[in-house]
């Protein structure tokens, strides 16, 4: 089995703005920055409105700081992926928090049952605490669709899973098959 590496960074090329209202800002910063800042500090403002009221001398801080790290922050390269900004790692996983991993069942025809999804324990801990949890995790592995739900206190299931690799002609003959069926 071969294996590839990119050795180089991928090519990013982005807008900048340059003046603002005949003010000149040099290089400029980033458009995107500016419309995320720009998004940011009105939601955040609004959500500092409703709850402490109009700014003053002694919020303005609290109305311009948080947003203001969190996308100093939250535009830095990602560690983990270089092609994505923290943000964007941040809102991932707050999404797989709260929604989780939904398997795709026969291309997406088949709705995934209770018993196949990843528990919310399992996401906000992780595997290795959620392991060492009072309810061990064999409790929750279905035996048929109308045990969801419930239980179970025998022995955990055990999957003994293997791959096959089959070529065109096994999938010309299949379809030969099928043919002289019908």
């Amino acid at each position: 089995m071969a294996i590839g590496r990119t050795l180089t960074k991928q090519l990013t090329v982005e807008a900048r703005q340059h003046e603002i209202l005949g003010l000149d800002l040099g290089e400029g910063p980033k458009r995107s920055t500016i419309a995320l800042g720009l998004a940011a500090v009105i939601i955040w403002s609004g959500v500092c409105l409703l709850v402490i009221g109009p700014p003053t001398a002694d919020t303005l801080t609290l109305y311009l700081l948080p947003p203001g790290v969190a996308l100093g922050m939250g535009l830095q390269e990602d560690a983990q992926n270089p092609r994505r900004t923290r943000l964007t790692g941040w809102a991932l996983r707050i999404r797989y928090v709260l929604i989780g991993h939904r398997p795709i069942l026969a291309l997406g025809t088949t709705p995934a049952r209770r018993g196949e999804m990843i528990p919310a324990r399992f996401r906000l801990v992780g595997p290795a605490v959620a392991a060492r949890l009072p309810f061990p995790t064999e409790w929750f592995v279905p035996d048929d669709i109308a045990s969801i739900g419930r239980p179970r206190r025998d022995r955990p299931l055990r999957l003994a899973q293997t791959a096959r690799l089959y070529g065109t002609d096994h999938l010309a003959r299949a379809i030969e098959k099928k043919a002289k069926t019908r």
